[in-house]
């Protein structure tokens, strides 16, 4: 049961109680077609009087080969991007739907790297400059404090920060570039801070504009 969920796009403590890391290979989508068909399939054997321990014997048998070949083209894919893009330190691929499609967040020593592999092919979506996250600046080691950045940051292995004045105070925003969908990336951490560095409030989630997002944060302050 923790093998599937481990290989998938979605980081998990799949290996609680031993440790509580996140982690994930990013082999597997979270839905899979041809994992949720195989068990379809068996359960319809089933149904028909078919033995159950012959039937889900034989589907995990073909799931484990199946594991095996899309680590392999996982594992290829990776070689074949830092091919593309030498002088890589990280690469994730996020998988898909499809067999040989991922979407690729990747990271060198000065840039960061999204795009995403069609077939054979890589296209780069956006390119962005690397900064260090520097803890002695005041507005960040006042930002990190907050739990929902905690928990960003704990979660997203790789990811580009950024930071506004805002109305006498700072904004400060974590982006995590493994999620690209219309246009943006939706999975954030954003904090507000006061012209004091205080944490007025803070949102950690999924967001599809900056209207919403700026609700989210008037209401965290709210409570």
């Amino acid at each position: 049961m923790f093998l599937p969920i481990f290989l998938t796009l979605t980081r998990t403590q799949a290996v609680r109680p031993f440790t509580n890391k996140w982690m994930a290979l990013g082999i597997i989508n979270i839905f899979d077609p041809f994992i949720f068909s195989l068990h379809m399939m068996g359960f319809l054997v089933w149904r028909l009087g078919g033995d159950p321990g012959i039937t889900f014997a034989t589907i995990y048998v073909m799931l484990a080969v199946y594991y095996v070949l899309r680590t392999i083209q996982h594992h290829q894919t990776v070689r074949y991007i830092k091919h593309r893009l030498p002088n890589l330190t990280n690469v994730y691929l996020s998988p898909t739907l499809k067999w040989s499609h991922y979407h690729v967040a990747a990271e060198s020593k000065d840039h960061f790297y999204v795009g995403k592999v069609d077939g054979k092919r890589l296209y780069l979506i956006d390119t962005f400059k690397r900064s260090s996250l520097n803890h002695e600046e005041a507005i960040v080691q006042e930002a990190i404090k907050d739990k929902n950045v905690r928990a960003f940051l704990s979660f997203s292995p790789i990811y580009r920060w950024e930071i506004q004045e805002q109305n006498g105070g700072y904004e400060m925003r974590f982006i995590d570039l493994r999620y690209f969908a219309k246009g943006m990336y939706p999975f954030t951490a954003t904090v507000w801070l006061d012209e004091n560095l205080e944490v007025q409030s803070s949102f950690t989630g999924w967001v599809y504009s900056e209207k919403k997002l700026h609700k989210k944060l008037v209401l965290a302050q709210m409570k």
